[in-house]
């Protein structure tokens, strides 16, 4: 790394005259700048030792670089452009481009670093909270959310309301009803959580206690039933309580043969349904699809369910009573003139 010019004898022979000397050597030998000095060499170069060289622990260290020194004049080296650190040159100019690089790129690695938390924490959010307690779950809870609970629906006005740039412009195209545009309020003003049941519930294994759902199961298909209910067994802790209320078809029946009203009948079920006709129905069939009732069920066949699918001890209820252990806000009477209650531990 040394200039030819200057040997080892010129480096390493008697001491200098002293400070002057030292820093003259400096300015000439860049030695603190070689990339293979050996093991041990003090950060300040050959010129921070060359008036200690007559001390004894110092003398091998001196024969060691003099022998690098006379190798690497013997190859040709020649110093490296823009002299000793702090000189203006080559090494100043890249370090000057290393700095700016630093200060343009470190806010943007601050702000990928926030993102990147706060992707984390949204994703993990939900089983930081159940870690310690089990929740308390109200699914397809509607327009009748339980407060204190965690309350989902898959209609999609929960999805919207996430959205309101979307919700914005699907009204001033015209495409939302006057209905749907108060659902979407109410529910982001509600905090309920858009979820399908028969897919996925952004929770944890076995961390609720009570899961409540009304008039919901009889929106599903007999295949989309059991897949509801497999969830349900996912989330519940051992001992939990699913807790389920859907319309009765045998006092549906009952009113029937005591009026004799066929076409009541089937209109209760709601199993019946109009054909949308215009351009904006059929757009929202497709997105929406059928929202009408796609099996019914009353009290015994809701049993039979729940003890194919695993669950124990299901038992039918009356309005008002349950096996939830302080269900606090829970309504037991949620459209009870209609409704079958069944509740069930897992």
């Amino acid at each position: 790394m040394c200039d030819n010019r200057l040997g080892a004898r010129a480096l390493f022979g008697a001491p200098g005259p002293g400070r002057r000397h030292d820093q003259r050597m400096r300015t000439r030998c860049p030695r603190a700048r070689c990339r293979n000095r050996p093991p041990g060499l003090p950060g300040g170069g050959v010129g921070g030792i060359l008036n200690l060289s007559g001390i004894p622990k110092w003398r091998s260290w001196v024969t060691t670089v003099k022998r690098h020194v006379d190798r690497r004049i013997a190859e040709g080296h020649q110093p490296v452009p823009g002299g000793l650190p702090g000189e203006p040159g080559e090494s100043e100019a890249k370090r000057a481009r290393a700095r700016r690089g630093v200060r343009v790129l470190a806010p943007a690695a601050l702000v990928l670093l926030a993102l990147v938390a706060s992707l984390v924490y949204l994703h993990y959010r939900d089983r930081a909270r159940t870690v310690n307690t089990l929740q308390r779950v109200n699914l397809g809870c509607g327009h009748s959310p339980t407060p204190g609970w965690c309350n989902y629906d898959n209609s999609f006005s929960v999805r919207l309301a996430k959205y309101p740039l979307l919700v914005l412009a699907l009204e001033k195209l015209r495409l939302l009803t006057e209905g749907q545009k108060s659902f979407i309020s109410y529910a982001r003003n509600s905090n309920i959580i858009w979820a399908d049941a028969t897919k996925h519930i952004p929770l944890p294994d076995n961390c609720v206690e009570a899961l409540y759902t009304s008039h919901m199961v009889e929106h599903l298909d007999r295949n989309e039933v059991i897949l509801f209910l497999r969830e349900a067994r996912r989330l519940l802790a051992p001992h939990g309580v699913l807790r389920i209320g859907v319309p009765d078809l045998r006092k549906l029946v009952s009113q029937y043969v005591t009026e004799g009203d066929a076409d009541s009948f089937l209109e209760a079920t709601l199993l019946t349904r109009e054909m949308p006709k215009t351009i904006l129905g059929r757009l929202q069939y497709l997105a929406i699809g059928d929202r009408h009732h796609l099996w019914m069920y009353d009290g015994p066949s809701m049993i039979r369910l729940l003890s194919t699918t695993g669950f124990k001890e299901p038992r039918i209820l009356e309005p008002g009573l349950t096996t939830i252990p302080n269900p606090g806000e829970l309504n037991l009477y949620e459209r009870a003139e209609e409704s079958v209650y069944v509740e069930a531990y897992r």
